[in-house]
């Protein structure tokens, strides 16, 4: 053999010795890096291939999928009013006291009616005369003393009288302002003495026992909100008191701009706190499907989505599942689980489809402090529960 062919036949052989040692030291560098550097970990994966995998479940609990919803909006009465006269005249007498409570018909503001009431007295002695001769005729008319139409027109005056009795005494009503119904009476604008007509705002009245706050919400919600539905309501100046409401009304339409539907909660203001004109926050809990609910831990993801390791007779399997929403440690899904089925939490790892499970401990479902499943969603952004925490009735 010549000394060239000598040559390139050591060349090829080195070159593929080579390759062989470099594809062998990749090799053991990716494996040591899979187990963490430890070489005799292929033996221990080989005697443990077909060893159960330790894991620790947790029972599939039925949870509801809630929403709260919070709004700001402002509160106005129950009633309310601004206090006008009907007339125009001089303020000759006023009980008007900012936070004084009047009942209905009660008289707040008396304006001078000295006329008036010379007019009513007027009436009233016209009144009495036609009728003291209406009563004449009629008795002449028995006797064929008095003609008919001299009767008919002693008759006809004393109506007319009575109406001009009815037009004095509503002459007089419209000197005074009454409450129109029970409320409380603001600031007034106006003092004794002034002179007032109808444009002349006297203050403000108010029926408070209830507060009505308008807030408006997205539309989505409308098939989970009915008349009666019942909201929390907040105010700043009580930042720390949750007072009770319920949905008054819902409009009849939604907003084709925003998209939004209004609504009226009504807050009943019995120790008197509250004050039209605020602003409220209203929050609503909105309750919609139930679903099955795991432990945060047991949600797996993948390329093609999200499943959990149920164990069925002492194997694990992979369940496809859809997220439906987190919340208190849970999230809630769509997918075949039913209440009672056994999730891994701990130890999915080593998990493959078929796979001999060994069920170390098996973790109390998580609950609220009243002892109900939780309802996820009700708390949006709620730190996750740990397994430790759960076994310790902590989260």
């Amino acid at each position: 053999m010549s000394l060239r062919a000598q040559v390139l036949l050591s060349v090829l052989i080195l070159s593929l010795a080579f390759g062989v040692w470099t594809e062998r030291e990749r090799a053991l560098a990716l494996w040591t890096q899979a187990t963490g550097g430890d070489i005799a970990a292929v033996e221990v994966e080989k005697s443990t291939t077909f060893r159960p995998v330790p894991v620790i479940v947790a029972p599939v609990v039925e949870a509801l999928d809630a929403d709260r919803i919070e709004a700001v909006g402002t509160g106005r009465a129950q009633r309310s009013v601004m206090l006008r006269p009907e007339v125009e005249g001089k303020i000759a007498a006023m009980a008007l006291v900012p936070g004084r409570p009047f009942a209905e018909g009660d008289v707040m503001v008396m304006l001078d009616d000295a006329q008036e009431t010379l007019a009513l007295e007027l009436a009233e002695i016209r009144l009495a005369e036609a009728e003291r001769v209406q009563g004449r005729y009629q008795r002449l008319q028995g006797s064929g003393a008095a003609t008919t139409a001299t009767l008919s027109e002693v008759e006809t005056a004393a109506q007319v009288a009575r109406i001009e009795l009815a037009k004095a005494a509503e002459a007089l009503r419209r000197r005074s302002i009454v409450a129109p119904f029970d409320g409380v009476v603001g600031i007034p604008a106006v003092e004794i003495g002034d002179w007032v007509d109808e444009d002349v705002e006297i203050a403000p009245f108010d029926d408070r026992s209830k507060i009505l706050v308008e807030v408006e919400i997205p539309e989505r919600f409308l098939g989970r909100l009915a008349v009666g539905h019942k909201a929390t309501v907040r105010m700043p100046a009580f930042p720390r008191r949750v007072f009770e409401g319920q949905v008054a009304a819902l409009d009849s339409r939604v907003d084709p701009v925003s998209r939004t539907l209004k609504l009226r909660v009504a807050v009943a203001n019995e120790d008197d706190l509250l004050r039209p004109g605020g602003s409220f926050r209203v929050g609503l809990r909105l309750e919609g499907e139930r679903y099955p609910a795991v432990p945060e831990l047991a949600l797996q993801f993948q390329r093609g989505g999200s499943y959990i390791w149920r164990v069925a007779d002492g194997q694990a399997e992979q369940v496809p599942v859809d997220l439906v929403r987190r919340g208190r440690g849970l999230v809630l899904v769509d997918g075949a689980l039913r209440v009672g089925d056994q999730v891994v939490v701990e130890g999915v790892q080593r998990l493959r489809p078929a796979r001999a499970v060994e069920v170390l401990e098996t973790l109390a479902p998580l609950r609220s402090p009243t002892g109900d499943t939780v309802v996820a969603g009700e708390e949006r952004g709620g730190a996750p529960v740990s397994p430790a925490a759960a076994r310790t009735g902590g989260g």
